[in-house]
């Protein structure tokens, strides 16, 4: 090794710069893991919750993290507004202004075929 006056070199500071990149990945890999777990249920089922229901139809509006898709959005929206999720009403409300009847139609015939999960009995 060679002394720098007390000071590391970087040879001996990559360990360190390693360890600190690993922590920051996995930093992000958690907040983004637990954004993707409020629009899934257990064990990666569909929520059956309106809070998820509408983080699932808010992503699909806006494209974050998944294809960018109004009937899919609708949907959601559309189950999750049936439960009285406020938000949920306001953004169907402002999707629907931007959706073809068809669409609308189409969002509305996939909600109502929506078979929400149940928690198993025992």
């Amino acid at each position: 090794m060679i002394s720098h006056g007390g000071r590391l070199g970087f040879t001996e500071r990559q360990p360190q710069l390693c360890f600190f990149n690993n922590v920051v990945i996995m930093a992000w890999f958690n907040l983004f893991k637990k954004a993707e777990d409020a629009t899934r249920g257990i064990a990666g089922e569909i929520p059956a919750d309106p809070e998820g229901q509408y983080q699932l139809g808010f992503r699909y509006a806006s494209g974050r993290g998944v294809t960018k898709d109004v009937v899919t959005a609708y949907k959601w929206l559309t189950i999750a507004a049936a439960h009285g999720h406020e938000q949920a009403i306001e953004l169907k409300n402002m999707l629907s202004e931007r959706m073809t009847p068809d669409q609308i139609h189409e969002g509305e015939r996939r909600a109502t075929a929506h078979v929400p999960v149940r928690e198993a009995a025992y």
